[in-house]
């Protein structure tokens, strides 16, 4: 979580993270900080830091011990128009029905190129949206972009893919495998695996086949 520095005019150099109880205070300068906690009930603090001082400082409660798991986002996909647009269409599924988002949910998109993790940048999407535009991209640049799912200031896992303008989404599908059968439908499972020389790939396509039926998905 990055707080606005308000009054502290000029580049942010880092944040300082407070955690109590019983944490030493930490400064930073990327915008995620792990901390491995014991079970308990912690106070968290993060205040942008620059030449001009100390911004607004953000407060979170957190209660490890009733945490419960978050689900992720879906269907993360990412096209480009190059050289068209020098900009890449991110796009994915909420885990839900929009109508049970809770108040101030949102999605968190991080990208950094894949040599310079230095790089990373992060927009904030309203939580019933399910895209994002990413600018100023590097035409000879492949990056890494991860959505986060934000509940309630709670942090869900994220999904990742690997995208470039000249080339979408890195990705190939590997590991197709059934899940489950029903009289009425058929689930299935793939994995994301990298190419060895990338390709342009605008989206994949399910076909299910009995005798001369077939049916499409995308």
């Amino acid at each position: 979580m990055a707080p606005d520095p308000g009054g502290a005019k000029g580049r942010v150099l880092g944040y300082r993270v407070s955690i109590n109880p019983h944490e030493p205070i930490q400064n930073v300068t990327e915008t995620t900080l792990l901390l491995v906690v014991k079970e308990g009930n912690y106070s968290i603090t993060v205040e942008a830091f620059n030449t001009a001082g100390f911004g607004p400082a953000a407060r979170l409660q957190i209660d490890t011990q009733t945490q419960i798991p978050l689900p992720s986002v879906r269907n993360l996909w990412i096209s480009s128009d190059f050289p068209e647009d020098e900009e890449l269409l991110v796009q994915w599924t909420l885990p839900g029905d929009p109508s049970s988002v809770p108040p101030g949910s949102h999605a968190a998109v991080r990208w950094h190129s894949e040599k310079n993790l230095s790089t990373s940048r992060w927009r904030r999407v309203d939580g019933f949206t399910s895209s994002a535009v990413i600018t100023d991209v590097d035409p000879d640049e492949s990056y890494l972009v991860s959505v986060f799912p934000v509940y309630n200031q709670q942090c869900g896992p994220p999904q990742s893919l690997a995208a470039s303008l000249q080339h979408g989404a890195l990705m190939e599908v590997v590991s197709l495998t059934v899940v489950s059968i029903t009289k009425t439908t058929v689930t299935v499972m793939w994995a994301w695996q990298r190419k060895s020389a990338p390709i342009r790939v605008d989206r994949y396509r399910l076909m299910l086949r009995r005798d001369t039926d077939t049916r499409s998905a995308f």
